[in-house]
């Protein structure tokens, strides 16, 4: 993907290319995003050191910013090394006339700036009194957090205190957005142990990314990659949230090709990006579950798979040979719903049918269904704990690259992907097919396509690779349930792919005693069964 917007980088530049401006350029120009670039001072660095030649003067620094608006609209601004309050005040000039859609501010000082930022220095008081608070975003570690807070840090705590340290920053990233900045990511690539894990806040949230850790040697630019990557995502269209994904796996695509030119420090070889699973990190709520990950069992050979409210259409289903199927119920609470996840359960088992109970993980538990389904914010509501120790599956709704990144988090069964077409309309809803190719390229999970989707525009939807269709409001339109389950069965099997339909199922082999189940099919009560379920 290109983007047609511009990214803007303020830096110094580095002559050895690992660091500042040069790195900056690379990445985002690794995303597909063209860039400009402002000099704020020239280094003279290799891979052991960088040091301060001259810095460019407010005239040289304005006429830079000044000659770059005129010709282009900056839609993103990544700002890190500034060299004095003159350059402060022309960007936030700039900031002010050109209103960019995202400014983000990562850090760089030089060996004696650090030295200075807890004293009365007017550089750092005109940065976090000024710009700050015209910035979206700052990404900063531990340590330069330390230089903007002062005493308001308070002592870190020691690095293998997994809990404690955990704390400490999710106060610390509290503290810095009070300080002025709409948001902060603070990287803790320093932290010890097998996962490398940033913080991010707003002030109201906050989110951790984690990563497996991909080097213990000192690494050149991770802190430009990261900060410009974050700039690129935003003009490619994305939101913070999926700029934040993208952004770390870029960092981890690039830790996975690192270059010794020197004799210092190892360098990133900034290629173009490859979204892959492997370079994704999970997002989770707190730093102690990004570090215990869940797993659920595997769930294979989904093919259709349909998504029902009541046991009468269950019952239809499982008699017709149907192996896999949701229930999903949304009207009925108390003892109505409860008994309807009982007898479906219960069916569902007599007849070897796995059944998903959307969103009632205790109801699912108590009555044995074979897993259960969830949505992004059920993902929060309920104990996946207990889910998990129970042995059952779970199937997780998700689209966007945040949404993948919560997913992975638990590693579930499958991964729902959709809507891929407007279920009004039918027109294929925005990134609908394109999202669905993405994912089943990316992802080594089930892929289950929902949304929209019937027998006249499922072709396409196969085509894309994906594993399931979800399929709700194609079996409420009037048609003949067995008739339309053979269409579906010979669409898989055209293509060569498990239909999750038994062909040679037995609908005369009744249930075992059991507890028989009751049997209130659509068809006897007159009822058609309502379909309408997809939102």
């Amino acid at each position: 993907m290109l983007a047609k917007e511009l990214a803007l980088v303020v830096n110094n530049f580095d002559g050895s290319s690992a660091r500042g401006l040069a790195c900056d350029l690379k990445t985002l120009s690794g995303l597909g995003v063209y860039a400009a670039g402002v000099c704020s001072a020239v280094m003279a660095a290799d891979t052991s050191r960088s040091e301060l030649v001259t810095a460019v003067g407010a005239k040289a620094f304005a006429s830079q910013l000044s000659t770059l608006s005129a010709d282009s609209k900056v839609t993103a601004l990544k700002i890190g090394y500034i060299d004095s309050v003159e350059q402060v005040e022309e960007l936030i000039s700039f900031i002010s006339t050109e209103k960019p859609r995202f400014v983000i501010y990562d850090p760089v000082f030089t060996e004696s700036q650090p030295a200075l930022a807890l004293s009365d220095n007017p550089l750092f008081r005109s940065i976090k009194e000024k710009l700050l608070p015209l910035c979206h975003m700052m990404t900063v570690s531990l340590t330069k957090a330390g230089y903007f807070l002062g005493e308001q840090a308070g002592p870190m705590p020691a690095l293998d205190d997994r809990s404690a340290l955990d704390q400490y920053i999710e106060e610390l990233g509290m503290k810095l957005v009070v300080a002025g900045p709409r948001s902060v990511l603070l990287t803790g690539g320093g932290r010890k142990g097998s996962f490398s894990q940033d913080y991010f806040t707003n002030g109201v949230s906050g989110l951790w990314l984690s990563s497996l850790r991909r080097t213990t040697r000192e690494t050149l630019g991770k802190s430009e990659t990261l900060s410009s990557a974050l700039a690129g995502a935003v003009c490619l269209g994305h939101n913070i949230m999926d700029g934040l994904v993208i952004a770390r796996s870029y960092l981890n695509q690039s830790l996975d090709s690192l270059l010794a030119p020197g004799k210092g420090a190892q360098v990133m070889s900034h290629g173009q990006w490859q979204c892959d699973q492997s370079t994704l990190p999970w997002l989770t709520l707190t730093g102690e579950e990004g570090r215990q990950r869940m797993t659920f069992r595997p769930t294979s050979n989904l093919g259709f798979y349909p998504i029902v409210d009541s046991f009468a259409m269950v019952e239809r289903l499982v008699t017709a040979g149907v192996k896999h199927i949701q229930l999903r119920i949304k009207s009925l609470t108390g003892d109505a719903l409860a008994s309807e996840i009982r007898d479906s359960a219960r069916l569902c088992r007599q007849m070897g049918c796995e059944l998903f109970i959307n969103d009632y993980v205790d109801l699912a538990i108590e009555h044995g269904a074979s897993g259960v389904h969830l949505g992004q914010a059920d993902l929060v509501s309920h104990d996946l704990t207990r889910l998990s120790d129970s042995g059952m599956k779970l199937g997780v709704t998700a689209r966007a690259y945040w949404e993948v990144a919560r997913a992975l988090a638990f590693k579930p069964s499958y991964i729902t992907v959709g809507p891929v077409f407007d279920d009004e309309t039918h027109k294929e809803a925005h990134e609908g097919l394109t999202a669905l190719l993405r994912w089943r390229k990316v992802l080594d999970f089930p892929i289950v396509a929902a949304g929209g989707i019937s027998l006249e525009n499922a072709t396409a939807v196969l085509a894309t690779g994906v594993d399931s269709i979800a399929v709700y409001r194609d079996l409420s339109a009037g048609h003949d349930l067995s008739i339309r389950l053979e269409k579906w069965l010979r669409l898989f099997e055209r293509r060569g792919l498990p239909s999750g339909i038994d062909r040679s199922f037995d609908a005369s082999v009744a249930p075992s005693n059991e507890e028989s189940p009751r049997i209130a099919s659509s068809e006897s009560t007159g009822e058609r069964a309502n379909l309408d379920l997809y939102r």
